[in-house]
């Protein structure tokens, strides 16, 4: 997952035009896409093991707690958090697949009345 993340950083590196601060921005822009799109978020983000070494060891945080380094970390955590219930709401959908009879027309009927998205998880868990 690193070598890929750090080749997608590398690949996404291509800018042809501009000041360097502008060169600043696109890399840290570009790099939430390469985290998000190569496992970040579920061998890292939902691995404490991992985000504890990530943050013990791995991390500058010279570059992090800058304006853009904060930005690149709340992008980030959002797509990893918009992945994650995404991924629920699939599992979610699959297993009333898997169900027949009452159970199946019960599940189908609280997915529909929660409206099958995130906004319903909230009166779930309520």
């Amino acid at each position: 997952m690193v070598l890929e993340i750090v080749s997608c950083e590398k690949s996404s590196a291509v800018y042809n035009s501009g000041t360097c601060q502008e060169l600043l921005e696109f890399a840290y822009g570009s790099h939430p896409d390469c985290y998000v799109d190569n496992g970040f978020c579920t061998d890292i983000f939902l691995s404490l093991t991992n985000l504890d070494c990530l943050i013990d060891d791995v991390l500058d945080f010279s570059d992090i707690l800058t304006i853009l380094g904060i930005q690149q970390i709340y992008e980030t955590t959002k797509r990893c958090a918009q992945q994650t219930v995404d991924s629920f709401l699939s599992s979610v959908d699959d297993w009333i697949q898997s169900e027949t009879g009452r159970t199946k027309e019960i599940l189908t009927t609280l997915r529909d009345l929660l409206g099958g998205c995130e906004t319903g998880l909230d009166l779930l868990f309520v």
